[in-house]
């Protein structure tokens, strides 16, 4: 059964996207499904997880917790339509495509979803340091610069993509067409990028420093947009961000 997973930071819509798969990972690391890119979620803090009985949301063992309505579930607990999760500084909506859609998730005018229904976060606790919890295989890297998650494409009418502009891999070019891509050298340094419909935001995901962008570092928590030709300097290589027209 697909499922639309709508996740906000703050005021902006982050993640947007649908999936199909039984199990739908989420965490900081950039190998889970929907990657929640700040220090205050664990690197492998949730699952949802299709049931006869509807969607299930389990906490595996966060540092954090997982808040369902604004209280803290015990292990898990079964999704009912409009509930709100909320992981760390993330606002989360699940939506069973299969289930008849409810006033909570009625578009406005513009067509475009709506979460300002949404309850208020808990009060988040002080960044915590990344979880020590090792990580699961990955997915057989790509060369630099960049390793793809396993998520659908999504439509735009302006397509991202990272050029290779300097160092090995000088005039490699990839298309940023899928929901979350990560981009760099594990063990080196990995940034993310989070697509939303035509917007692009980049985020620190491992490494010693976070990545810079013109020239400025961009921090080790929170997601920056990116602007057309705009330059990523991430794992010792020079990036080119560029938008162009989708055929």
């Amino acid at each position: 059964m697909s499922r639309r997973i709508l996740v906000s930071l703050d005021t902006a819509t982050v993640v947007d996207t649908t999936l199909d798969q039984e199990c739908i990972t989420l965490g900081r690391r950039p190998y889970n499904d929907v990657v929640l890119n700040h220090r205050s979620v664990s690197g492998e803090h949730a699952v949802l997880r299709q049931t006869p009985e509807g969607t299930l949301l389990e906490d595996r063992n966060s540092t954090n917790g997982t808040f369902v309505n604004g209280q803290k579930i015990v292990q898990q607990r079964l999704l009912q339509e409009g509930d709100a999760v909320e992981i760390g500084h993330y606002r989360i909506r699940v939506q069973d495509l299969a289930a008849t859609p409810t006033a909570a998730w009625a578009a406005p005018a513009t067509g475009e979803a709506t979460i300002d229904a949404l309850p208020p976060l808990p009060e988040a606790p002080a960044d915590a340091s990344p979880d020590a919890t090792p990580p699961h295989a990955m997915p057989p890297a790509m060369d630099f610069p960049m390793f793809e998650q396993p998520a659908p494409a999504l439509p735009a009418t302006r397509l991202g993509r990272i050029t290779v502009i300097s160092g090995p891999a000088s005039g490699r070019t990839v298309e940023l067409n899928k929901p979350v891509s990560a981009v760099g050298k594990r063990g080196t340094a990995v940034a993310t990028v989070q697509r939303d419909n035509d917007r692009y935001l980049l985020a620190y995901a491992e490494g010693d420093s976070p990545p810079i962008l013109n020239g400025e570092a961009i921090g080790f928590t929170g997601a920056v947009p990116l602007q057309h030709d705009d330059v990523l300097e991430l794992a010792g290589a020079l990036l080119h961000f560029e938008l162009a027209e989708a055929e």
